[in-house]
């Protein structure tokens, strides 16, 4: 290089070097760079919104579908306003326990699974609303042969029919009692108890804990109540069935995730006491309820809907009293 000779810049001779056709290949790909990142946006945009609309649906679907199955149970339900214009007969007193001739029919021979004790005396300022639910469980049961019982739980709004499925636990988890699929599904006693209601030392039943109220919510309400000291001695638990009514008062309730408490079947009467004994011990309120081999209890099971899955509340109930069909009618 001669000395003469200024020294030349790298960046002036690089701006040199530009044309105008490289200025508009470069405002080309700027533009081509933006409409990409304008249609992910855009696809973003629509996929959020699709997500948004799914869910929108899903929800207003649940909710129509719980509204629904809440008419229809409400519709299925005794209307309070009937009163039972029949006259009962006088219950027969038959001695030493012994089955009317109604229960032997029912029974099909097998007389060992009624109640070897008498009604005793039926609650008067109650006795019409026995018989009244009784006799509405009949009607609905003749229409649908899956209904296998009708529960009442005093101190809650539990007041439904009691479904059946042998051997199936699950159907009656979105079905309701017409065998239409629901999000509500139905109360359901256990797959695996016996037909013949009292041959069930547990008898085991479900429902789903519904955040609108339905369902065995109302357990969990019960569970939680600021007056539950007070209601394990005065709520009772009502099992309607064809030969009658089981009346049950609280034994226990608890949260429990071991699912030990839905056993039905128990190989001697040792271990039957050894399961009552557990089932009163984890109470939260100790109740002080005598039983024994022969008690008869009853198990209210619902989801908690905690984090973990399998947390239930659970409330046994003890027989008390047994009402035969004879004196609900």
């Amino acid at each position: 290089m001669n000395e003469t000779e200024e020294p030349t810049s790298r960046f002036a001779d690089s701006c040199d070097a530009y044309t105008a056709h490289d200025l508009r290949n470069m405002e080309r790909g700027r533009r081509r760079t933006n409409l990409l990142s304008l249609v992910l946006r855009c696809v973003i945009i629509a996929v959020c919104i699709a997500m948004l609309g799914y869910s929108v649906y899903e929800i207003a679907e649940k909710l129509i579908d719980d509204q629904l199955a809440a008419a229809a149970y409400a519709a299925l339900r005794a209307d309070p306003q009937e009163t039972v214009t029949l006259a009962r007969s006088k219950h027969l007193q038959e001695p030493s326990g012994m089955p009317t001739v109604l229960q032997m029919l029912n029974a099909d021979g097998k007389y060992e699974d009624y109640i070897p004790t008498p009604d005793g005396n039926v609650d008067p300022d109650r006795a019409s609303h026995y018989a009244q639910i009784y006799a509405n469980f009949i009607t609905r049961a003749d229409q649908y042969p899956n209904m296998y019982a009708w529960i009442c739980m005093t101190d809650t709004v539990v007041d439904y029919p009691v479904m059946w499925k042998e051997y199936d636990n699950d159907y009656y988890l979105a079905h309701d009692f017409r065998g239409q699929e629901s999000h509500s599904g139905s109360i359901f006693a256990d797959g695996w108890v016996s037909p013949n209601y009292y041959g069930n030392r547990n008898m085991v039943l479900y429902g789903h804990n519904m955040k609108n109220g339905s369902m065995f919510h109302s357990v969990k309400t019960w569970c939680n109540s600021a007056k539950i000291k007070t209601l394990v001695n005065t709520t009772q638990i009502e099992i309607y069935t064809r030969e009658g009514l089981y009346i049950y008062e609280i034994l226990s309730y608890y949260i429990d995730d071991t699912f030990f408490y839905d056993e039905t079947e128990f190989e001697s009467d040792e271990e039957y006491l050894a399961f009552l004994d557990k089932v009163a011990g984890k109470s939260y309120v100790k109740t002080g309820r005598a039983y024994n081999a022969d008690s008869r209890i009853c198990t209210l099971i619902t989801c908690t809907n905690g984090s973990d899955g399998d947390s239930r509340y659970v409330v046994h109930g003890l027989l008390k009293q047994f009402v035969s069909s004879d004196s609900l009618r």
